[in-house]
C-alpha cells in the first residue's frame, strides 16, 4: 500500500506523460494510393514501393561509397602516422600532434571523426573530447582517465570524489588515494598492459575550445608524454594560421605538428557525377536542372556532402511517392506490363515529352508518322514498346554524356588555355550543359578545334596516351586513338602527305562531339527516368521569408494578440504595436528616399504625440507651461530612443540603408548645398 502511494505521488510530479495509443494495422509499405491522378489498386502501390526500394537501394550504396571515399585517404594517412610515430621525441623534447583540417562544415565532422575513432580503436586506446565535455582542465583530465580505463578492460576505474579504485586484470583491488584527475593513475595503467598501447586523444572541435584550457591540456600531456605514449589529434575547421594564433608560442614549441587535409568536397561531388548520376547501371537519376540546383545550394550554403546525398534521397522519395507512373522503373518488366491499366497508358500519352515526340514526328517525318502515330495513339502495346526503347535511348545518351565529360577533362590537361576556360565551370555545370545540348553554343565548344590543331607533337602524343588510358577498349574513342597511333603506310607515288597528328585529332574529336551531344528533352518519357522538377525541391527546402516578415509587420496583432492599454498612461499607447511595426507602416507610405528627420517626426506623432498634445494647453503660462515643455522633452527623448531601435531593426532586416544626399542651389545659384541624412529603400533580390 505504501509503495502504491509513492507511485501516485511520483506521478503527480511528472512533467510529461506517455499516453498509450491504439495499435494501428501495420502496412507493408508507407506508400498510399494516388487515385486523384491515376486510379491505383494495392498492386500498383506495392510495385511503386518495390521499385523505390530497388532503385534507391542501388543508389544509396553508391552514395555511401562516395562518402566513405571522400575521407578514406585522410584516415589512411592518420592511421599510418599514429602507427609509425614515436609519441615522444627525446632528441627534440616534443610531443607529436596531428592537425586534421576537416573544413568549415561542422555537420560532417562527427561522421569523419566517428569513423576515424572506430578505425583507431583496433590497435590504440582512443579518447574523444569535445568542448562541451567540461569547462575546466580538471574535468577534461578526469574524462581522459575514465574513458581510457573504462573502455579498455585491462583495468577498471570507478569514479569517486577524491579516491580512485584501480582493479587489475587478476581481480585484486588496490585502494588509491590519488585524485581522479591525476595522470599517474594512467601511467600505472600503461605500465601494467600486456600489450603496449598508444593513447590517442582526439579533440573534434578544437576551434570551440577555450584557448587557455587547450594550452594547459597540451602542457600537461607534454609533461607526461615521456612516460605515457600520448598522441594528440586536433580537428580544425578554420585556417591553420588562425588556429595557431590562439595558442601561445611557448605551447607551440612543445609539439611537432603534422597536418592532414581532408579531400576537397568538390572532388567528391565530381565522383558523385561519375558513380551516381552517370553510372552505367543507373535506372533513375537527376536531371540537369536539378543537379545544377543542388550543386548551387551545396556551394553557396551547405558545403556538406551528407546534405547533398540527402537531397538525392529526397528526389527519389518525391518521384516514387507522388508519381503513379514511377512503377515503370520496377526491374520486373513482365509484372509492370501486366499491371498497367488503360488509365496508366492514358497518363503516359499525356506526358509532355510524348506529345512533343508525336508532334516532332508529324512535322519532320510525315511519311513515317502516317503509320506510327495512329499505332501509338490506339495501341497500348506500342506505347509500352516505345517506353522500353526510350529507356535504352536515355541510357545511351547518359553514356555519351559521360564520354564527353571524360574527353573534356583530357582536353583540359592537354592545353593550359582550355584549362583556364574550363576552370570557370564545375563538372556539374558541364554535365547540365551537355545534357541540354547548350554546350554546343558555348565558347568552350567553339574553341576546341583550334586548340587541338595547335597542339605540339609531344602534347598530341600525350593526348593519345590519355585517351587510351581513360576509355575502354570497346569504346569508339579508344578505337580512334589506336588508329591515330597506327604506323604510316609505305608512301606511293602520287599519294598526298599524311596530315599532322594534331589536325587528325581535331577533326575526329569535333565529329565525335557533334554525334554525341544531344538534348535529353528529345527522348520521350524522360520525365519517368530523370527527376528534374526543381519546383518541388525549392518549395520544400527554400524559404521565402519576405512575405512572412511583411505579413507579421503589417498585422502584428495576428501574431501577438490584442494588448490592453491602461487608462491614464499615454506613453503605453506605443505598446499597442511593436515599434518595428509602426516604423514599417510609415516606411510603406514613404518614397524611395526617406528624410530621417521627417521620419522621426512622423514616428513620434504616431507613438504618443497626439496624447501628449491633448494633455498640453497652449494657453497655459508660467510654471504650468514649463511643466508642459518638460513633458514634451521627455516624450521626444523617449520616442527618439525607440525610433533608433526601430531603424536599427529595419536595417537588420534589409529594408533600408543609411546614406547622405546633398540638397541646395549649388554654385550656379550662389548657394551652398547642404548634406541631409536620408534612408534608402532596399529590395530583396530573388526572395
Amino acid at each position: 500500500m505504501k509503495r502504491a502511494e509513492e507511485d501516485v505521488d511520483r506521478d503527480t510530479l511528472k512533467t510529461c506523460y506517455f499516453v498509450p495509443r491504439k495499435r494501428r494495422r501495420a502496412h507493408a509499405h508507407p506508400f498510399v494510393p494516388l487515385s486523384e491522378s491515376v486510379p491505383e489498386a494495392a498492386e500498383h502501390v506495392a510495385l511503386r514501393w518495390e521499385a523505390y526500394q530497388a532503385v534507391y537501394g542501388a543508389t544509396k550504396a553508391k552514395l555511401e561509397a562516395v562518402v566513405r571515399e571522400s575521407s578514406q585517404a585522410t584516415m589512411d594517412s592518420v592511421s599510418q602516422y599514429i602507427s609509425e610515430v614515436t609519441p615522444y621525441s627525446h632528441e627534440s623534447g616534443r610531443m607529436h600532434l596531428g592537425m586534421v583540417v576537416a573544413g568549415s562544415n561542422i555537420a560532417d565532422h562527427a561522421r569523419l571523426f566517428s569513423a576515424l575513432i572506430a578505425r583507431l580503436d583496433a590497435d590504440h586506446a582512443t579518447v574523444s573530447l569535445s568542448s562541451k565535455d567540461g569547462s575546466t582542465l580538471r574535468m577534461f583530465l578526469k574524462g581522459i582517465i575514465l574513458q581510457v580505463i573504462k573502455t579498455y578492460k585491462d583495468f577498471a576505474l570507478e569514479d569517486g570524489d577524491e579516491n580512485v579504485i584501480v582493479t587489475n586484470s587478476r581481480g585484486t583491488v588496490k585502494n588509491d588515494r590519488r585524485a581522479n584527475y591525476d595522470f599517474s593513475v594512467l601511467e600505472d595503467w600503461t605500465l601494467r598492459l600486456a600489450k603496449p598501447r598508444k593513447i590517442v586523444i582526439v579533440v573534434q572541435d578544437a576551434d570551440s575550445f577555450d584557448a587557455d584550457i587547450l594550452a594547459e591540456l597540451i602542457r600537461v600531456l607534454h609533461a607526461y608524454s615521456d612516460r605515457i605514449p600520448f598522441v594528440l589529434l586536433l580537428g580544425v575547421a578554420t585556417m591553420l594560421t588562425i588556429f595557431n594564433a590562439k595558442l601561445p608560442k611557448s605551447v607551440l614549441r612543445l609539439v611537432e605538428v603534422r597536418r592532414f587535409d581532408i579531400v576537397r568536397v568538390d572532388s567528391s561531388v565530381s565522383r558523385l557525377v561519375d558513380k551516381v548520376i552517370l553510372a552505367d547501371d543507373t535506372a533513375f537519376t537527376l536531371g540537369p536542372d536539378m543537379a545544377r540546383l543542388l550543386y548551387g545550394r551545396f556551394v553557396n550554403c551547405t558545403k556538406s556532402l551528407t546534405t547533398y546525398t540527402s537531397a538525392v534521397h529526397y528526389a527519389h522519395m518525391v518521384h516514387f511517392y507522388s508519381n503513379p507512373l514511377a512503377l515503370v522503373l520496377h526491374p520486373d518488366t513482365d509484372r509492370v506490363r501486366g499491371a498497367l491499366t488503360p488509365a496508366h497508358y492514358r497518363a503516359l500519352r499525356m506526358q509532355p515529352s510524348f506529345m512533343y515526340y508525336v508532334s516532332s514526328v508529324l512535322k519532320h517525318e510525315p511519311a513515317r508518322a502516317a503509320d506510327l502515330v495512329p499505332r501509338l495513339l490506339e495501341h497500348d502495346a506500342e506505347v509500352f514498346q516505345l517506353l522500353a526503347s526510350s529507356r535504352a535511348q536515355l541510357g545511351k545518351l547518359l553514356g555519351n554524356v559521360k564520354a564527353v565529360l571524360r574527353l573534356l577533362e583530357i582536353i583540359a590537361r592537354a592545353d593550359t588555355y582550355w584549362t583556364t576556360l574550363s576552370g570557370t565551370k564545375s563538372k556539374i555545370e558541364l554535365f547540365s550543359d551537355v545534357m541540354t545540348a547548350a554546350f554546343v553554343d558555348s565558347q568552350f565548344y567553339r574553341e576546341i578545334p583550334s586548340l587541338l590543331q595547335n597542339l605540339s607533337a609531344a602534347a598530341a602524343d600525350k593526348f593519345v596516351d590519355d585517351v587510351l588510358a581513360v576509355f575502354e577498349e570497346t569504346s569508339e574513342l579508344h578505337q580512334m586513338a589506336l588508329a591515330w597511333r597506327a604506323p604510316d603506310p609505305a608512301p606511293r607515288r602520287g599519294d598526298a602527305a599524311r596530315p599532322p597528328l594534331s589536325r587528325t585529332i581535331s577533326a575526329a574529336v569535333e565529329a565525335f562531339l557533334k554525334a554525341s551531344i544531344r538534348s535529353y528533352r528529345n527522348v520521350p518519357f524522360h520525365e519517368l527516368f530523370l527527376f528534374d522538377r526543381t519546383e518541388l525541391y525549392e518549395r520544400a527546402f527554400t524559404t521565402y521569408s519576405r512575405a512572412a516578415v511583411e505579413s507579421a509587420l503589417n498585422k502584428p496583432h495576428e501574431y501577438l494578440g490584442p494588448i490592453a492599454v491602461p487608462d491614464g498612461e499615454p506613453d503605453r499607447i506605443a505598446r499597442q504595436q511593436p515599434l518595428l511595426a509602426i516604423a514599417y507602416s510609415l516606411y510603406r507610405e514613404s518614397g524611395t528616399m526617406i528624410n530621417v528627420y521627417d521620419f522621426w517626426r512622423a514616428f513620434h506623432q504616431s507613438l504618443h504625440g497626439g496624447a501628449v498634445l491633448q494633455a498640453v494647453d497652449p494657453n497655459r503660462e508660467g510654471a504650468q507651461a514649463a511643466s508642459d515643455d518638460a513633458a514634451r522633452d521627455a516624450a521626444e527623448k523617449k520616442s527618439l530612443a525607440w525610433f533608433y531601435n526601430a531603424i536599427a531593426e529595419l536595417k537588420f532586416l534589409g529594408f533600408v540603408k543609411g546614406t547622405v544626399t546633398r540638397r541646395g542651389g549649388g554654385h550656379r545659384h550662389g548657394k551652398e548645398s547642404v548634406s541631409v541624412a536620408v534612408l534608402q529603400k532596399l529590395a530583396w533580390e530573388g526572395l
